[in-house]
């Protein structure tokens, strides 16, 4: 018997990836000239595991300057080697009341641990979210509460869609997922499963049993009426085999973490770098493609041969190799190579101009601005001077993932630490006014930030 919830989750995601359609498109060129292991955006069950996708590639400059991108984003916004954020709040009361100052530096520090904990993977897959950032615009990672502590997924553009709420904010998503019988089994229990899974789960043919079975997340706002217990989003897994909801449980807060690199006026899932660009990116690729013809044919020319009635043997082009009557008797070849007037110092300028705006656009030359001069030919005030120009060009988008994409990862840790029982209880004075707790980023960029006002 099919499941009324388990199908309006279905099609609600059916919904958001038909109206995603132009988009996707869009993503799925991207990906294939820029992040080809993401070019899944048309993946079917058919398709094998390690297949080349990488085919329209002859430049890689794009696919490196975005992964350098992503890599300073990363450390700009959220260096590892220290804390780059701490708990603050906006009550001027509140911020000389040292028991609450001691209480936000106990939970800040204990934010950290959790996140950089061993089995936390937030380092690999916050990289992931920055790339997807600047590649394809939108960043989201699912932030999961487990007996072991927290786990982050970041959620692939490819399956995942956003819900959004009367300011734009992402409010909740809707997401693909595939697994097999023994993982159906393993997260949710044999118990819920439909038969014919069970049937593949005790199969004794490995191909049943690795058999992959769709099903559908979906997080989602609660309305007002239906909150309870201070839950205020729902989330259900459905497996589409059967129309089954296999689990459904609340969330105290949205338990997904995301922004958009840039955003129109009525955009849901905003813009990218790599979208400024594209023409550029596939110009090179071509340029590179054809130069390397260009040079093929320079170097191994195509032969012009006479018309000799069959007299001349097979043209033998192998060194020390000796073709018959490929020349007249008095001397005369009979085969000349194909002239190739081309200019190919031309082609290098282009080449070089469209790579110059693609490392512009993914600021890779920005970051190498330090590096360009030995650190014993720059003055402090000179380190400092750009140091602050990058800042200024920077801010627009480490400000946006800072807001939206920070903020509510540690909303979402402060539920599950206080949830677990990790936090010391509120101090009297904050419990009642937990509005004003506020999220204080300093991070490298923000110290970059600071430094223009001592210059």
């Amino acid at each position: 018997m099919t499941d009324s919830r388990a199908r309006a989750d279905i099609d609600l995601v059916t919904q958001l990836e038909t109206e995603r359609s132009t988009l996707t498109g869009h993503y799925s060129e991207i990906a294939r000239f820029v992040w080809p292991d993401h070019a899944v955006f048309n993946r079917s069950f058919a398709m094998q595991e390690g297949e080349k996708r990488a085919q329209e590639i002859v430049d890689p400059t794009a696919p490196i300057a975005a992964d350098r991108c992503a890599s300073a984003l990363m450390s700009m916004t959220a260096p590892s080697h220290r804390q780059y954020h701490r708990l603050g709040v906006d009550d001027e009361d509140l911020q000389e009341d040292g028991e609450v100052k001691r209480w936000l530096e106990r939970t800040n520090d204990t934010l950290f641990r959790r996140r950089y904990a061993p089995k936390s993977g937030f380092g690999a897959q916050y990289h992931e979210c920055c790339k997807s950032a600047v590649v394809f615009g939108p960043m989201a990672t699912f932030i999961e509460d487990t007996p072991e502590g927290n786990r982050y997924h970041a959620l692939s553009v490819s399956t995942t869609y956003f819900l959004t709420d009367d300011h734009n904010r992402v409010c909740g998503i809707g997401r693909r997922l595939e697994y097999d019988a023994a993982q159906l089994e393993k997260k949710f229990g044999r118990d819920v499963l439909p038969p014919r899974v069970q049937a593949a789960l005790s199969s004794s043919s490995q191909a049943q049993r690795l058999q992959k079975w769709p099903l559908v997340h979906v997080i989602e706002p609660l309305p007002q009426a239906q909150a309870v217990s201070g839950f205020t989003h729902a989330s259900r897994y459905s497996l589409v085999e059967g129309m089954t909801v296999l689990e459904e449980r609340g969330y105290r807060g949205l338990p997904v973490a995301a922004a958009r690199y840039s955003t129109m006026p009525g955009e849901k899932y905003g813009r990218s770098i790599a979208m400024l660009v594209l023409p550029a990116i596939k110009g090179l690729n071509a340029a590179v493609r054809d130069y390397i013809a260009g040079i093929h044919k320079q170097v191994d020319p195509p032969l012009l041969a006479g018309d000799d009635d069959g007299v001349m043997s097979v043209i033998r082009a192998i060194p020390g190799k000796v073709t018959a009557g490929a020349v007249t008797k008095d001397g005369k070849p009979l085969v000349v190579p194909l002239s190739q007037p081309g200019r190919l110092d031309w082609a290098v300028q282009l080449i070089e101009d469209q790579r110059r705006a693609i490392n512009d656009a993914f600021m890779t030359s920005l970051f190498q601005i330090l590096a360009a001069d030995k650190p014993g030919q720059q003055t402090a005030y000179e380190v400092s001077v750009r140091e602050v120009e990058k800042a200024a060009l920077l801010s627009p988008s480490t400000d946006r993932i800072n807001d939206e994409y920070m903020s509510a990862v540690v909303a979402r840790e402060l539920t599950i630490a206080e949830e677990a029982g990790d936090i010391e209880p509120m101090p009297e004075a904050l419990r009642d006014r937990q509005d004003a707790i506020k999220v204080m980023h300093v991070g490298d960029l923000t110290v970059a930030q600071q430094a223009e006002k001592i210059l």
